[in-house]
């Protein structure tokens, strides 16, 4: 009817990509996820139903979690060169964040007049921020150790070894089924390089006491 038309119309300025991310590049999609606050504003306004919008964003939510795992695991979350997986890590930070600021402005103040469902806050992709964040976090504290010892010492200190648990985890599966293993593996990693930190301090002591 006149609504379904309504609503596909402004669907449609995304919908012959929506289909394919997995084929987008960083930048496409970028763009794409800006182009989204538009086409969701439009099948709004030509009235879709809140349910519908929320499930929409669900199925857009799961695309995007999609295609960020599929972006990043060509890279070795733990054996990649850092400048690169933090290059890597930005930019599928940058495009999870554009989508959640996306529909929180949308439900939270565009919308707030005729929105009933509150502001839309997607879990899957909260889950999968703080991931990332998490693998941003232990490879610059590895970086920064590394870049503070010679290649005898970070040997002696097992510094290469510290992501080996790590490395038997899926770390971009980010369900609460796989949290727990996930939370060993990091333990373990914090374990390993709290000795790597504490050789590292005393060292610097001792130049600065010189």
């Amino acid at each position: 009817g006149g609504r379904a038309e309504a609503g596909w119309g402004a669907l449609e300025p995304a919908a012959d990509r929506r289909s394919g991310f997995e084929r987008l590049s960083s930048g496409d999609m970028n763009e794409l996820l800006e182009q989204l606050h538009d086409v969701l504003d439009g099948m709004h306004r030509a009235g879709c139903p809140d349910a519908r919008m929320v499930h929409f964003f669900g199925v857009l939510g799961a695309a995007l979690d999609s295609y960020v795992q599929s972006m990043l695991r060509p890279l070795s979350c733990w054996r990649e060169p850092s400048r690169a997986l933090a290059a890597a890590l930005a930019s599928a930070t940058r495009l999870v964040e554009s989508f959640a600021a996306t529909t929180a402005s949308l439900t939270g103040t565009y919308w707030s007049g005729s929105w009933t469902r509150g502001v839309y806050c997607d879990e899957r992709l909260d889950s999968l921020l703080a991931r990332l964040g998490e693998i941003s976090e232990l490879r610059a504290a590895h970086h920064q150790l590394s870049a503070l010892l010679d290649e005898r010492q970070a040997e002696a200190l097992r510094l290469p070894q510290v992501f080996d648990a790590l490395e038997q985890v899926d770390a971009l599966h980010h369900s609460a089924f796989a949290q727990p293993t996930w939370e060993a593996a990091v333990s373990s990693a914090r374990a390993a390089m709290t000795p790597v930190e504490r050789e590292v301090a005393r060292a610097l002591q001792a130049r600065f006491a010189e």
